[in-house]
């Protein structure tokens, strides 16, 4: 059993598009803790691999960091963003998680006691 969610994916919250300095994570409980962090994050609402072409003039002239799931998804979903945003953004690039032996997101790695702030440059 599964259930079809609420529709196309979407950008989550899209007010954080009209700010030059984003970071884009996977998934919107990383987002929401981005936001109680004071940092400036948005996602997409269907996972790491719904990244839609029609998004990518919405980073023109961004400074963006991407931190995705450790996880191979979140590596490849993180490295197909990276692709398509990369000619219009002013700066953009993909934050890895320091080496660990399980699966780090960014909820994860700050309640492990990272400094998030840091990471993100």
């Amino acid at each position: 059993y599964s259930l079809d969610g609420y529709g196309k994916p979407r950008l989550f919250p899209i007010s954080s598009i009209y700010r030059r300095q984003i970071v884009i994570c996977e998934g919107e409980f990383d987002c929401l803790l981005l936001h109680s962090l004071g940092i400036n994050a948005i996602t997409s609402t269907s996972g790491s691999r719904t990244w839609k072409p029609e998004w990518n003039k919405l980073f023109s002239e961004k400074e963006v960091r991407i931190i995705y799931d450790s996880d191979e998804a979140g590596s490849n979903g993180a490295e197909q963003v990276f692709g398509e945003i990369k000619q219009s953004t002013r700066n953009v690039r993909v934050v890895k998680f320091p080496k660990s032996d399980s699966k780090v997101d960014v909820t994860s790695f700050v309640k492990n006691n990272g400094n998030i702030i840091k990471l993100l440059g």
